[in-house]
């Protein structure tokens, strides 16, 4: 079985050379959609980085007609607003330039009178839309998001219109975010990390020598002239491309696409700059301090994509890792060798490069032994050493990941804009595992030997932290909208009818099978009419918060073997048999995942049952997951995002956030195997549910979970899913923990109150209002009028369990030194929230909308269900919610809102850079606890 009669494609070339592609899906009522053009961070210019992926945020700023009340009268501030860029460019004096940004803020502020920010994505979100974002790639950007297929008409109209004639307004904001963005990746290790491997990787391209989101100089100094400039040279018809996958009429579509994206203008490209790298001259050895830990990354120039030996590149990186963990660097892991080895390649569009990622042990081994125990092992598949059927599993690992993802719209349309923008057959991505497959193990030899040779790139990450810019805030004065107002273009988007369409509920009872093989043991089952892999879900229905040590006890689990088997032969057992194993636990369930070729399945369960009664004691598996501790505990605390997260923790648990509530590592590294594996044994003495999605029929399943699982008659009784108690505060507290050189301050403001299961419709509307995305009240205040933040969000969470409590959570992620005003501006909105009721009809329509694409696929519909059941559902809850949306008032909204939010108790949360952040002002919010790093963390 395949995925034939759902990847039909079809592709057309307009005549302004637009490219049309679209895949008929017709399994689930959603489309995917999305457009792409040929130009990326590549393509700045060297004086103007960042320009490609600033262009990423312009485009959803509106056009001439679109964002406007009236672009006649708009247009002389924006050609302003150029000419003052082009002028601060030129600018040296800091007077001076403070000048000119008064006078650019001025000039905003008088084009703000006309402009209607947001108004696009407020569309988006009309129709339903979700998952509307965009991407800037060093070789590509793309626009995006899902949508219910009756919209097609109107997302068609929208997204070719957001191409023409853009304007480039709010820009001094949108700048703002831009550097909040740069300071959030620059508080993560990991992007100074790949800039500075990419430096070396790539000594005169573009993909090394200009940064992808802009340096500080270049950031400082826009020219709006230049990226128009930009937009004009690159966002033209014959390089861009429209995908859709999804459920529509290819037919019906193409006309109107033609009509629509047939008015974009063409016109000839340039010619790019070709850049030569030079091969590496030996073994290039380079030093710096980026990482809270000791790592290498050694670097291989590979085939690049469309070159004949990819693929083959393709199956030696699974060799070398992989799901199945059998790969010859997974093993090094696995055996303790090395904390952590992976091989990953880079999907850059002019050269190949793959990244051999080798992390030493914390202590005892230098970088130059984890770089030749990674060599040693790559080194193996140049000689030939591995067997046929060591490769044949790597190929059936591919088939199996490769049908996955082709039930993915989102995966399969990004897919094909990949392979267009890189020139390829857009079919291959239908027969990638049939490409696999013929690959031979000369070939692979062959292609190892050519690029795995002695000239290679190696950077020794040590411990520390390399200096970042610091960017003072701006004076500028927020930025205002007409959100009331309609544009020319809106006018005309109303007059789009979307089609009625036809929602099949769920039905429980028959789309959903389910057996009692005895007390508290139940399966339960799904048809798979895509293709031949089952996925599999064991669910002993306990977790960690009844049963201590779980989480180390099923780290164990997948580390450990049978009797028959040591951990690197069974894991190859599975893998002969087209499948992968883990072991998960949470609060209240631990889990067993597989997934596999269904043809194998009692093969597969058989030896999965050996796993899990008879696992073999060994202690060195206890010095693996003592290291992984070890190295997790020491990123945890140097990283802001995680002391944030541990703040919020420690404010909503105290000491039983499970950052403290959890073993010392000197505990940990005393720990018996026989211990954790009758941890393990504990849980599986719960009820147990069996969650199946496959061929197989409910009858032949049982008696496979009869024959070949053996599990105990006498099973505990659940009451999983639970609610961990969360901590109640007399009054407003706010949490302060010193995070110094903290590039951003994370704050949170949370709360909880209680609801009963007849609002959690209104749940939803509400979380709409204040954090929908770009359109919600959180993201429209904070981030885009006043440019405070990146990251900005809050909503309401509906319990895992009907007449649990519900919890309110907010966020903002802001450069330290605006940290003081977001949290005003945050506070402001949680206890006065602005009152805008003529949003209520634009919720409503997405709720709706919304509602038709939120279906599960049948992989997700068992746990799906289960939630509903658990929050008090007993049919599909499309009708309830429809309903309760079609009656919904403001007034309505905001009596919730003064309800569940206005008088509340909040604990407030706020890690950052003490020095730049006036603690003394904060007393205002609440009663000020300042907790130090080390409270939050238990070594």
């Amino acid at each position: 079985m395949n995925l034939s009669s759902h990847n039909n494609l079809t592709t057309k070339t307009l005549k302004n050379g637009f490219t049309v592609i679209l895949n008929e899906d017709h399994r689930l009522p959603k489309v995917f959609g999305l457009v792409v053009t040929k130009a990326g961070g590549k393509d700045d210019l060297a004086n103007a980085t960042g320009m490609a992926h600033y262009m990423e945020h312009m485009l959803f700023k509106g056009t001439t007609k679109l964002g406007t009340l009236d672009w006649e009268k708009e247009k002389p501030h924006i050609d302003n607003i150029f000419k003052l860029y082009d002028l601060l460019s030129a600018t040296k004096d800091e007077e001076k330039r403070k000048e000119i940004q008064t006078q650019i803020n001025k000039e905003s502020l008088e084009a703000a009178q006309y402009g209607i920010l947001n108004e696009m994505s407020n569309l988006v979100y009309r129709m339903g839309g979700t998952k509307l974002n965009a991407f800037t790639s060093p070789d590509i950007t793309v626009f995006f998001n899902e949508f219910p297929p009756n919209q097609i008409n109107r997302w068609i109209d929208l997204y070719s219109h957001r191409f023409q004639e853009p304007v480039f307004r709010a820009f001094q904001a949108e700048l703002e975010v831009v550097y909040e963005e740069k300071n959030m990746y620059e508080d993560q290790f990991q992007t100074k990390l790949i800039e500075s491997f990419n430096r070396y990787m790539f000594k005169k391209h573009p993909y090394g020598q200009r940064s992808l989101i802009g340096t500080k100089e270049d950031l400082k100094n826009p020219s709006l002239t230049k990226m128009y400039e930009f937009f004009k040279t690159w966002y033209v018809a014959n390089n861009m491309a429209l995908v859709l996958s999804g459920d529509f009429n290819t037919d019906e579509v193409m006309p109107m696409i033609e009509d629509k994206f047939g008015q974009l203008k063409s016109a000839k490209l340039p010619e790019r700059t070709k850049y030569i790298e030079e091969p590496f001259k030996g073994r290039e050895v380079y030093s710096e301090k980026l990482s809270p830990i000791k790592m290498n990354l050694m670097g291989f120039r590979v085939p690049a994509d469309g070159e004949e030996e990819k693929p083959v590149m393709d199956l030696i990186c699974k060799m070398l890792n992989n799901s199945t963990q059998t790969g010859y660097l997974d093993q090094l892991s696995l055996d303790n060798k090395l904390l952590a080895a992976v091989a990953m390649q880079i999907p850059y569009h002019d050269y190949g490069s793959l990244i051999v990622m080798a992390i030493p042990k914390l202590i005892g081994q230098s970088h130059e032994n984890a770089e030749n125990l990674a060599i040693e092992q790559i080194q193996r598949i140049t000689k030939g050493d591995f067997t046929e059927t060591f490769l044949e599993t790597i190929k059936n690992e591919f088939y199996s990941e490769e049908q996955q993802k082709l039930e993915s719209l989102q995966e399969k349309s990004l897919a094909l804009a990949f392979a267009f923008t890189k020139g390829l057959d857009l079919n291959t991505i239908f027969n990638r595992a049939e490409i696999i497959k013929k690959i031979t193990s000369d070939d692979v030899k062959k292609v190892a030997s050519k690029y795995f040779g002695d000239n290679y790139l190696v950077l020794q990450s040590k411990m520390g932290k390399p200096p970042v810019d610091k960017i003072d805030k701006p004076g500028y004065k927020p930025i205002m909208s007409n959100t009331q107002e309609v544009s020319e273009y809106q006018k005309h988007f109303n007059t789009i009818k979307p089609k009625e369409l036809d929602y099949k509920p769920i039905d429980f009872l028959k789309d959903i099978q389910e057996r009692e093989i005895y007390k508290n043991y139940k399966v339960f089952r799904t048809a798979n009419n895509v293709n031949d892999i089952f996925t599999l879900q064991i669910l002993f229905c306990v977790g960690t918060e009844k049963i201590k040590r779980l989480d180390l006890a099923t780290s164990y689990m997948n580390l450990t073997g049978t009797k028959e088997f040591d951990s690197n032969q069974l894991k190859l057992e599975f893998a002969k048999l087209g499948a992968t194993y883990t072991f998960d636990v949470n609060d209240s369930y631990t889990s067993i995942n597989v997934v596999g070729i269904e043809k194998n399945l009692p093969k597969v369960l058989q030896l999965l049952n050996k796993l899990i009664n008879e696992p073999i004691a060994d202690n060195s598996k206890i010095s693996t997951i003592y290291e992984n501790e070890k190295a997790n505990r020491e990123i945890e605390h140097k990283e802001p995002d995680n002391v944030a997260n541990a703040l919020l923790h420690y404010a909503l648990y105290n000491k039983k956030s499970k950052y403290i509530d959890r073993d010392k590592l000197s505990d940990i590294k005393k720990l018996k195997a026989t211990h954790l594996i009758e941890v393990f044994k504990s849980a599986t003495q719960y009820a147990i549910e069996i969650f199946f999605a496959g061929n197989t029929d409910i009858g032949e399943l049982c008696e496979h979970a009869r024959n070949n699982l053996n599990f105990s008659e006498n099973l505990k009784d659940t009451d999983s899913p639970i609610y961990k108690p969360t901590a109640t505060y007399p009054e407003n507290t706010l949490f302060f923990t010193n995070k110094k050189k903290a590039k951003q301050a994370k704050i949170f403001f949370t709360t909880k109150s209680e609801l009963s299961k007849q609002e959690y419709a209104m749940l939803n509307a509400f979380n709409v209002y204040i954090g929908g995305g770009f359109s919600g009240l959180l993201a429209q205040e904070i981030r885009e009028y006043r440019s405070m933040a990146y990251a900005v969000g809050g909503s309401f969470k509906i319990p895992k369990k009907q007449n649990d409590p519900v919890h309110f959570t907010a966020y903002v992620g802001t450069q330290s030194d605006k940290a003081n005003e977001a949290i005003e501006i945050l506070n402001s909105i949680i206890r006065d929230m602005p009152q805008k009721p003529e949003r209520i009809e634009m919720i409503k329509e997405y709720l709706i909308s919304k509602a038709l694409t939120d279906k599960p696929d049948f992989r997700n519909l068992i746990p799906e269900v289960k939630k509903w059941k658990n929050q008090g559902y007993e049919t599909d809850p499309f009708n309830e919610l429809t309903e309760y949306y079609k009656n919904l008032t403001w007034d309505k909204l905001y009596e919730f809102y003064n309800r569940m939010l206005k008088n509340n108790k909040f604990a407030i949360v706020v890690v950052g850079d003490k020095s730049r952040i006036s603690i003394n002002q904060l007393n205002k919010y609440g009663k000020i606890k300042e907790i130090s790093e080390n409270k939050l963390f238990t070594k």
